[in-house]
């Protein structure tokens, strides 16, 4: 089963799709002007958090497309647990983080 799902919430933006027990996050958005407020944290726990109560793992590929510098970008997951698998092309690095494990609150 594949479900895509699209959330915009104060500023932020994200678009995910759940695949199998897998979560790609195809996409995090916050404009410029809200950068630095927390919008993109607060989205990104949220889909942790998500995924972790299904018991998912997690996966996307950074990249610089919307402004923020790829090493800037790839910290900001790494300190949310992801670790950088592959680099894709020069600009994008496929990051991944494992799932929950003894953590599973949901089906």
């Amino acid at each position: 089963m594949t479900a895509v799902l699209t959330r915009a919430v104060a500023g932020a933006r994200s678009e995910v799709t759940v695949t199998g027990d897998v979560m790609t996050i195809d996409l995090i958005y916050v404009p410029a002007q809200a950068r630095g407020a927390g919008q993109g944290t607060a989205e990104l726990v949220r889909l942790i958090e998500q995924a972790d109560a299904h018991g998912w793992e997690m996966e996307l590929i950074a990249d610089s497309v919307f402004g923020v510098p790829l090493p800037r970008l790839c910290v900001w997951y790494m300190r949310h647990g992801f670790t950088v698998r592959d680099t894709v092309v020069r600009n994008r690095v496929r990051m991944v983080r494992a799932r929950a494990t003894g953590c599973r609150t949901g089906g």
